[in-house]
């Protein structure tokens, strides 16, 4: 098995991350939708209800709701939403900081090395919470309960020991 010399090494690691950021634009750069997008996130909202749960909505612009797949990744913690044919209005800023709740910021970015546009919307959030999506219309809601540690193990009388 031949290794690859010292001076190959770090060619290597520069030309992987020049084509990872070429990929990948900021959201800043992508304000603009591009002109095969379908999806244009119009705005991003968090609110905490009466319930006790928090609600982030992602709001869109749209002739037919938007398709998605969401998926979750660790450390940090957080949800992640990949959008197809997605984009986001020049108004929408993001990162967006969060000082309270269970969500701690929501990042995005515009996936454009592909046939399919896509808008990556990353909602990090806290250990301790379980989240159910939601589909409205063109709106997409991540609404986040807080689980309390203590109450998530359970016991069963059958199984103790005498």
């Amino acid at each position: 098995m031949k290794t690859l010399g010292r001076k190959t090494t770090p060619v290597l690691l520069i030309a992987l991350l020049a084509l990872l950021v070429c990929n990948t634009r900021s959201v800043d750069a992508a304000a603009n939708a591009p002109e095969s997008s379908t999806y244009t996130i119009t705005d991003i909202t968090y609110t905490h209800e009466e319930t006790g749960s928090y609600v982030l909505t992602i709001k869109g612009n749209s002739k037919q709701p938007p398709t998605f797949i969401t998926y979750d990744l660790f450390d940090p913690m957080r949800v992640v939403l990949d959008i197809a044919d997605g984009s986001l209005a020049e108004g929408v800023v993001l990162p967006l900081d969060l000082s309270s709740g269970v969500v701690s910021s929501v990042q995005g970015s515009i996936i454009t090395d592909q046939k399919t546009v896509i808008a990556k919307i990353e909602v990090l959030h806290t250990e301790n919470s379980q989240y159910t999506i939601k589909k409205l219309d063109n709106d997409i809601q991540i609404i986040f309960t807080k689980t309390d540690p203590m109450s998530q193990s359970t016991v069963s009388d059958g199984d103790q020991e005498t």
